[in-house]
């Protein structure tokens, strides 16, 4: 079932700022789009089960190998809702090495599902999957 377009807009405000938040490496902020018992299964294959673990994992990647990423042209491929004020986001972005200068290129197009809940002000993070394709060879 597709959502209305106020809802539309308001969940692709939450995840425009949360790539705001990778990009400002705000690991507090990251970890406070989760709701208290959401988790992440990055891109590297780690699974973190709560918002402390996730702001941990966020601020030593994004102070290590990540820190030069830039994430940046997100695109909701879908948003549905699976029950009562549960949405699934499907979306996909392009990551860019910041040192690379001017470089049209990413690096990497990661994509993500994301399962929602609304919050007062916002939308909430239950559960965070992102994958990175293989590129062929």
């Amino acid at each position: 079932m597709s959502v209305v377009p106020d809802v539309e807009r308001t969940v692709t405000q939450a995840l425009e700022s949360y790539l705001t938040a990778w990009n400002n490496k705000d690991h507090d902020a990251l970890a406070g789009f989760y709701s208290s018992a959401g988790d992440l299964l990055a891109a590297d294959g780690q699974y973190l089960g709560n918002p402390g673990e996730i702001r941990d994992y966020y601020r030593s990647q994004l102070d290590g190998p990540y820190g030069e990423i830039k994430l940046k042209n997100l695109k909701v491929e879908t948003i549905r809702s699976i029950h009562n004020n549960v949405l699934i986001a499907d979306t996909g972005w392009e990551a860019f090495m910041s040192t690379a200068g001017q470089s049209t290129n990413p690096v990497a197009r990661p994509r993500g599902t994301f399962v929602l809940s609304p919050t007062d002000e916002s939308w909430q993070f239950s559960a965070v999957r992102i994958m990175v394709p293989f590129r062929a060879a």
